[in-house]
C-alpha cells in the first residue's frame, strides 16, 4: 500500500490538481479572454468600414436668433402665472452656413408654475436646454422671489 501512495500523491500532483485549478479558476478567464480578442477583432474590422454619414440637419425656425422662443412661451406663462424677467441671445460659432445661438431666459413665479414652463421648453425639438439654476431674489418690502435662469441653444441656418 506505501508504495502505491507515493504513486497517487504524485499522479494527484500531475494530473488532479491542475484539472481542478483550470476548471474552478481558468477556465472562465480563458473564455473571457478569447471572447475580448473576438470582439477586438470585430471592432478593428468595423473602423475599417466606412460609415460616416453626412451631417444633415433638418431645418427649422429660427427661434433664439428672433426671439420667437419668448412669443411661443408668452401664452403658457400667463397661464401658469410665471413672468418673462429677461432674455438675451447671443451667436456663439458660425461655420459653413450654420450658426450656434445660444440664450439666456430668465422666468421667475413659483416653483410648480416654473417646473412647467422648462417642461414645455424641454419637449421644443429645435432647441435643447443646455443649463439651468434657480436663484431666490430678494426684494426690498416683499417676500423672495424665485427665479429660473435657464440656457437654450440652437443650431440655426444664417439666411
Amino acid at each position: 500500500m506505501k508504495k502505491y501512495l507515493q504513486s497517487l500523491k504524485l499522479f494527484s500532483l500531475l494530473v488532479l490538481v491542475p484539472a481542478f485549478v483550470w476548471f474552478l479558476a481558468l477556465s472562465r478567464t480563458v473564455h473571457s479572454w478569447i471572447e475580448y480578442r473576438a470582439f477586438q477583432s470585430l471592432a478593428a474590422d468595423a473602423s475599417k468600414v466606412n460609415t460616416v454619414k453626412p451631417l444633415i440637419i433638418p431645418r427649422s425656425e429660427n427661434l433664439l436668433s428672433n426671439g420667437a422662443v419668448v412669443e411661443m412661451l408668452v401664452e403658457p406663462c400667463m397661464l401658469k402665472e410665471v413672468s418673462i424677467v429677461g432674455y438675451t441671445s447671443k451667436v456663439e460659432e458660425r461655420e459653413a452656413g450654420l450658426r450656434l445661438c445660444s440664450a439666456k431666459l430668465t422666468l421667475a413665479g413659483r416653483y410648480s408654475s416654473l417646473l412647467e414652463i422648462l417642461d414645455l421648453l424641454c419637449q421644443e425639438e429645435d432647441v435643447k436646454v443646455s443649463g439651468m439654476k434657480f436663484e431666490r431674489i430678494r426684494v426690498y418690502g416683499k417676500k423672495d422671489v424665485l427665479q429660473l435662469v435657464v440656457t437654450i441653444q440652437q443650431i440655426e441656418y444664417e439666411d
